[in-house]
């Protein structure tokens, strides 16, 4: 039995002959030799929240612990990680801020002079997962231990899979100011903008700390004044909602962008941890312009067999006037009194205003009767649109009689 040095690691030869020729540099030949690695006695351990959420800088603590007879010395710790799709970062900075020396990678490496025997020493490290993804870190101890004839190279070696997963799913939903769903905006028109955020990891909560919008500059919107706004805590599979309204400046006829949402969130039970934004882009949308639109005004509910009082108002946005042909199809729920069919003209940047009666017929809640209308000077504008504005739905309880 002959112990040797082969690449870093300390070995025993067995040569299994009788008689041991010399060998020098230039090495030597046997076909029956083995080699047996020598067993490191050292530990190591990685702690770390599982599983990693997609964006968070999550601190990893990986202890070594000397379970040799004799102080160990060169220290090398090599961390590396192995992912196909490149999904993870690696950096050696715990405050977050990112020194020039302290950049991304796939693989850090960390040494020491020295480790008394029976003592333990932790490293820190960040990583981030850029994307939902399994991947696996790799970490390798080595150094050196004194023997009978010099130092000799030791090495630990370890896996440890690891796995990530997104924090949240975000749905966003455009919305007419009748609460319609809709692709396209109008400048007549307010849009509101509807997310949705549901938490998708299974086995953790997330603290939300702040939503923040950043809309585009094409389009009008007021942000309320400063207010407080606490941490939300999102369990799983729970949702939280947010909602603005905004109003296109001027027509486009092509996507505009409207802007992200900005979410800041940390993992719930881990204050010391930073807060990860992660930014939300909003849906791109098609601005478009009416000449004309309507609007009507309506009570909030009604009473069986009661006159029901309705206003309509057209409304010409453009420059020339607009030649209007309306008609009403009252249905069977409702008595109308009223023009049922009528045609008008309406100056620039004016409007006009029709009155009419209903008398419901049925209670619940009822679709009112919508008015066809036609524009004579741009017959490819449907009804549809040019009555998108207007209250379709109404609740009508029962008589107090009947």
């Amino acid at each position: 039995r002959v112990a040797i040095t082969a690449g870093d690691a300390v070995t025993s030869i067995i040569l299994q002959y009788n008689e041991i020729r010399s060998w020098g540099v230039g090495g030597w030949t046997y076909s029956a030799t083995r080699i047996i690695p020598r067993v490191s006695r050292t530990s190591m351990d990685l702690a770390y929240h599982s599983p990693l959420l997609v964006g968070e800088n999550q601190e990893l603590r990986a202890t070594i612990k000397n379970d040799e007879d004799t102080v160990i010395t060169n220290i090398k710790l090599l961390i590396q990680v192995r992912s196909e799709s490149g999904s993870v970062e690696l950096r050696k900075s715990v405050s977050g801020e990112e020194e020039e020396d302290d950049k991304a990678d796939v693989r850090l490496e960390f040494f020491f002079n020295q480790l008394e025997s029976g003592r333990t020493t932790d490293v820190s490290f960040i990583a981030r997962s850029l994307m939902a993804a399994t991947f696996d870190v790799s970490y390798v101890l080595a150094y050196n231990i004194a023997g009978p004839n010099g130092l000799y190279p030791c090495e630990h070696r370890r896996d440890v899979r690891l796995s990530s997963v997104l924090p949240f799913s975000s749905t966003t939903t455009l919305m007419s100011s009748r609460c319609d769903k809709t692709d396209k905006l109008y400048t007549c028109d307010r849009c509101l903008v509807y997310t949705e955020l549901t938490s998708t990891a299974t086995t953790c909560s997330i603290e939300v700390s702040d939503l923040e919008y950043s809309i585009s500059d094409s389009f009008i919107y007021e942000e309320e004044g400063e207010q407080e706004q606490g941490t939300t805590v999102l369990h799983p599979p729970n949702q939280i909602n947010t909602c603005i309204a905004l109003q296109p400046k001027h027509p486009t006829g092509t996507e505009e962008k409207l802007g992200v949402l900005s979410v800041r969130w940390r993992r719930h039970g881990a204050p010391e941890q930073a807060l990860t934004c992660t930014t939300i882009i909003l849906p791109q949308v098609q601005v478009e312009t009416l000449p004309v639109y309507l609007t009507n005004e309506v009570a909030s509910f009604g009473t069986l067999f009661n006159p029901l009082a309705v206003r309509l108002c057209v409304v010409n946005v453009s420059g020339v006037v607009q030649e209007v042909d309306l008609s009403f199809d009252p249905g069977d729920v409702f008595m109308f009194a009223g023009y049922k069919h009528l045609r008008f003209t309406v100056l620039p940047h004016s409007k006009e205003f029709l009155q009419y009666r209903l008398v419901p017929l049925k209670q619940g809640l009822l679709p009112l009767p919508l008015p066809t209308i036609k524009l004579l000077r741009v017959p490819e504008v449907t009804s549809t649109l040019l009555t998108s504005r207007l209250t379709k739905l109404i609740y009508i309880k029962p008589s107090v009689n009947t």
